[in-house]
C-alpha cells in the first residue's frame, strides 16, 4: 500500500505542493515551517548555536517573539531576557550562554549563513562552492554578496550552479 501524502499542512491548512520528490507548505508564515527552519538555522550543520532548542523554540514561535529566522537575534533584546526570565526553566547563567553563543555565531563563514538560510537547492557544498566564488569575485561585505547572488547574470558565472539553484538564489533574495 502507497501512503498518499496530505493535501493540506496539518499546522495551517494550507495547501502542499511538491517539489522535487518532497512535499511543502504552501504558507511562508506557517508557524511549522518556520519551528523547522529555526531548528535548522541554530543545528551544528548550520550557524551551531547551542542553548536554542526545541522546546525554547516552540514556545518563543507561539507567543510570536519568533516571526523569522532571524528573531533569533531579539535574544539579545532585554525585553526578550526579561520575558525568558519569568519562565521556570531559565535563569541568568542559561542567558548569558545564549548570548556567548549569538556573538560566536557572527563569526561563522558566509557559507554556513548562506546553507542556514533554507534556501530551496542549496545545501552544504553548494553553500562552500558560493561562498569559494564570491571570495575570489573580491565580494567581502554581506551587501555586495547578497546583490551578487540576487542577479541571475552574475550568478551564471559560478561553475557547477545550475538553473535550478540560480534560480532560488535569485528569488530567495530578490524577496
Amino acid at each position: 500500500d502507497l501512503i498518499n501524502p496530505p493535501l493540506f499542512c496539518p499546522q495551517c491548512n494550507a495547501p502542499i505542493f511538491k517539489i522535487e520528490g518532497l512535499y511543502y507548505c504552501s504558507n511562508l508564515n506557517c508557524k511549522a515551517q518556520l519551528k523547522e527552519k529555526i531548528k535548522y538555522f541554530v543545528s551544528k550543520e548550520c550557524l551551531n548555536i547551542l542553548g536554542i532548542g526545541e522546546n525554547l523554540i516552540d514556545l518563543l514561535v507561539e507567543h510570536k517573539i519568533f516571526t523569522t529566522i532571524a528573531d533569533v537575534y531579539k535574544l539579545w533584546e532585554i525585553e526578550t531576557q526579561i520575558y525568558l526570565r519569568k519562565l521556570p526553566w531559565f535563569w541568568e547563567k542559561r542567558i548569558e550562554d545564549i548570548v556567548k553563543e549569538l556573538e560566536n555565531s557572527k563569526k561563522c563563514p558566509f557559507w554556513r549563513v548562506l546553507n542556514a538560510l533554507w534556501v530551496p537547492n542549496i545545501w552544504k557544498k553548494t553553500a562552500q562552492d558560493i561562498e569559494y566564488f564570491l571570495k575570489e569575485k573580491n565580494l567581502s561585505t554581506f551587501e555586495e554578496m547578497i546583490a551578487f547572488l540576487g542577479d541571475r547574470e552574475k550568478m551564471q558565472e559560478l561553475h557547477g550552479i545550475g538553473e535550478k539553484t540560480t534560480l532560488s538564489l535569485e528569488y530567495y533574495f530578490s524577496d
